[in-house]
């Protein structure tokens, strides 16, 4: 009888051991695949910080080319101009064109405008209020009869 207590006993043990044997190799593999996740992540990261100075390089390259040879052709074609007689003529001929009111000042003083207008509005619309209570004031006098 005590044998098979015993016995129970070991199996129970065993199972457990086996148990704990399967749980131990999931989180082994669960841990390899977190770190997995992490470096590739990490290793995104790096690419990008790698990747960011030749990037921007490139590009500045690119823009400073473009401007350059923006700067150029406008140079070419303005050295045209000035060559052909042609142009000298017509810009002589040519009334100068008219002067544009610049925007910001246009706006300000469009806004100084409208907040006179309100201004001057406000005033009369006071200025009607009392005219028409010094009114009101004075019809209730002359309906009011006079005592002796």
């Amino acid at each position: 009888m005590n044998a098979s207590v015993v016995t129970k006993h070991e199996l129970l043990e065993r199972k457990a051991n086996i148990m704990r044997g399967r749980l131990l190799r999931t989180l082994d593999v669960l841990d390899r695949r977190r770190h997995h996740v992490t470096d590739v992540a990490e290793d995104m990261a790096a690419i990008a910080r790698r990747a960011a100075v030749p990037l921007g390089v490139a590009l500045g390259s690119l823009l400073a080319v473009g401007i350059s040879v923006a700067v150029v052709l406008n140079r070419r074609a303005e050295r045209a101009r000035r060559r052909h007689l042609g142009t000298w003529v017509a810009r002589a001929l040519r009334p100068p064109p008219p002067d544009r009111p610049r925007f910001l000042l246009e706006a300000l003083r469009k806004a100084g405008v409208a907040v006179l207008v309100a201004v001057a509005t406000e005033i009369a619309k006071r200025q009607a209020k009392q005219l028409a209570g010094i009114a009101d004031r004075a019809s209730a006098r002359s309906a009011e009869p006079s005592r002796p």
